[in-house]
């Protein structure tokens, strides 16, 4: 991946373009409805955490409709296959893309391991009445952490993954017809079951707020709307895949997340004033706890619904996550920093058959014997909607007219870009805004931090002082990115309102989630990044294809590499919106071909194809 003359850019992959607007939505639904409607809404309401998460519901709803947004104004100025990998590889480094990419990966495989567990568990006490667990039993079960070891062998998780990943591998037509069905059922029982309660309503006083503990009321309402609201950015992956993707995609984001927020919102209200007030139940760990609920209050058919309702909710919400696995290790392969067969797709299927199978085969061993808990995908969540938010910043900032670099213009700067300052972004207000950038991100958790501390008992004045330094100071920086000159943005499809206020908002509402992780979350974090940063030194710093590629400036990307005198774009990357490469009189611009080292003789006006592949070499 490289930026050419300040547009995205991405790879051509082979894979099949198939996916319409009405297609995405369901995808995007899919992943987003079924975790919350059956697990986490009903988990809190039986912990008796009460009205508070209606607010909690509106508030981050409002956080991830912004921060939805700037995904949606991403995908719209260059869809590609990848997402949050591939903007943080074309807006910031490469080394910070792979750390993303790498947390992605275990993201998305601890989602279809919990998930798989999910159904295995219901399929089991639902169908079999526990015969499994019983007659399959080797010993206790031992938990460290977020990780479990199982009491028991596990064959129904096995079957479940390497089923699902036999679908997602046939071809992207059977994964969307799969998709469409699957959430069709889910929908129709989450209907039926909403219109049962509202048939049957019996006004009840709702549940308030009944915790000794506000920490652990604000850790677990935090991870309820933190853990309902993923999924959406899933759809931005299959970038490459999509009809019209620039303008489907963001309407699809920007839609299911209102829709989604807005069927919580309702279901919560629902479900508190159906509950009666002499229930006491104990924490569910029923992998269905809304079965639970229901059953509880005299639902039997509801709950027993519910039940089938949730199996192809995580059905859907699995199948989702191993097709997107597959784009991302895709995209990484590409660049280099992943073996290459992560790469390889299949010219029957047009998808990658080898990277989800032997995945699956993986998961599936580990699926059989151990478990583990949803609750470690908190901080990759946390990260890449801080990366998306920068990326979008630094793509609103970063100067676009690359022609004029030379001159006079670019490189004048301005703090206070008023009254008659500069019109467009130029290389020298690029870089200031890069620095405000970077300062706004130090500051934003400074200030959330420090500001948290002061409600410690016997807080110091030292720590009050600080507090309030860092909160003035990011006010500072905030408005000096918004006096700087911003790219213009209204030929796309989407663009996200008030930046960089709302973007800075959301930023620090982030931030205020992140200091409510518990430490295991923290410290498998930092393992898995270790080893992460490990294999980049060792494996993806030496294969990185960035060594042969400079962005639109001729900077290098890989400071560990000498540049080669000659370096020309590579042609397996294409541009969202602006080429080097004429297609309607097929001639090359002479000009930007030199700008990045390619040298010309006087009476040379063509570059052919064959050329520029040396050139590339």
């Amino acid at each position: 991946m490289t930026t050419i003359l300040g547009t995205l850019s991405y790879h051509e992959s082979d894979f099949s373009i198939g996916l319409r607007g009405i297609e995405f939505t369901m995808v995007c639904f899919c992943t987003l409805h079924g975790f919350g409607i059956y697990k986490l809404i009903p988990t809190m309401i039986i912990n008796n955490v009460g009205i508070m998460l209606l607010f909690s519901w509106i508030v981050y709803g409002i956080v991830t409709l912004i921060t939805a947004s700037c995904f949606a104004e991403l995908t719209a100025l260059g869809p590609c296959t990848g997402s949050t990998y591939h903007y943080s590889y074309n807006t910031i480094s490469e080394f910070l893309a792979f750390l993303v990419g790498w947390n992605k990966i275990l993201s998305y495989s601890t989602i279809i391991l919990s998930y798989c567990s999910f159904t295995s568990s219901i399929i089991d006490e639902f169908f079999f009445g526990g015969w499994l667990r019983t007659n399959y039993s080797i010993g206790k079960e031992h938990c460290f952490g977020v990780v479990c070891v199982k009491g028991y062998v596990d064959l129904i998780v096995p079957v479940i993954i390497l089923s699902l990943a036999y679908i997602a591998s046939w071809s992207i037509h059977t994964f969307k017809i799969f998709i469409m069905v699957v959430t069709s059922i889910s929908l129709i029982i989450i209907f039926t079951i909403i219109s049962g309660l509202i048939m049957d309503f019996r006004v009840q006083r709702p549940r308030i707020l009944i915790n000794e503990c506000p920490r652990m009321v604000f850790e677990d309402i935090g991870e309820t709307v933190v853990y309902g609201l993923m999924g959406y950015n899933s759809i931005a992956i299959l970038g490459d895949e999509a009809k019209h993707s620039s303008k489907t995609i963001p309407k699809s984001i920007i839609s299911v997340i209102v829709m989604v927020v807005i069927t919580d919102v309702l279901f919560t209200l629902l479900l508190l004033y159906v509950m009666s007030e002499n229930t006491i139940l104990e924490k569910s760990t029923y992998p269905c706890p809304l079965s639970t609920f229901l059953e509880s209050e005299g639902y039997k058919v509801l709950s027993w619904l519910s039940n089938i309702g949730a199996l192809f909710g995580f059905w859907g919400g699995a199948i989702t996550m191993i097709f997107t696995l597959s784009r991302i290790l895709f995209s990484m392969s590409k660049d280099g920093l992943l073996f290459d067969w992560c790469g390889r797709i299949s010219m029957i299927s047009q998808s990658s058959v080898l990277t989800i199978m032997l995945f699956a085969a993986v998961l599936s061993l580990i699926g059989a014997f151990i478990e583990i808990d949803y609750h470690a995908i908190a901080f990759d969540l946390i990260l890449e909607k801080v990366i998306i938010l920068v990326s979008l910043l630094v793509t609103r900032y970063r100067c676009e007219q690359k022609k004029e670099k030379n001159s006079e213009t670019h490189k004048c700067w301005v703090l206070f870009n008023y009254p008659n300052g500069q019109t467009v972004p130029t290389l020298a207000t690029e870089r200031v805004s890069r620095l405000l950038i970077f300062l706004i991100v130090l500051t934003a958790y400074s200030s959330v931090y420090c500001i948290l501390m002061m409600f410690v008992k016997d807080a110091e004045l030292f720590v009050r002082a600080l507090a309030l330094c860092t909160v003035l100071f990011l006010l500072l920086f905030t408005f000096c990115l918004h006096c700087q000159p911003q790219n213009n943005r209204m030929g796309l499809s989407y663009t996200v309102p008030g930046v960089p206020i709302l973007p800075v908002f959301s930023l620090i509402f982030e931030f205020f989630i992140a200091t409510y992780l518990s430490k295991t979350n923290w410290w498998l974090a930092y393992f898995w990044t270790i080893i992460g940063i490990i294999f980049y030194f060792t494996y993806s710093i030496t294969h990185s294809k960035k060594n042969d590629l400079t962005d639109s400036l001729g900077n290098i990307w890989n400071p560990f590499r000498k540049k080669s005198k000659n370096t020309a774009p590579d042609i397996r990357f294409k541009s969202t919106t602006t080429s080097i490469v004429d297609p309607a009189k097929n001639q090359t611009n002479e000009e930007e071909l030199k700008s990045f080292g390619v040298s010309f003789n006087d009476q040379s006006e063509n570059l052919d194809v064959e050329s520029s592949n040396e050139y590339s070499k």
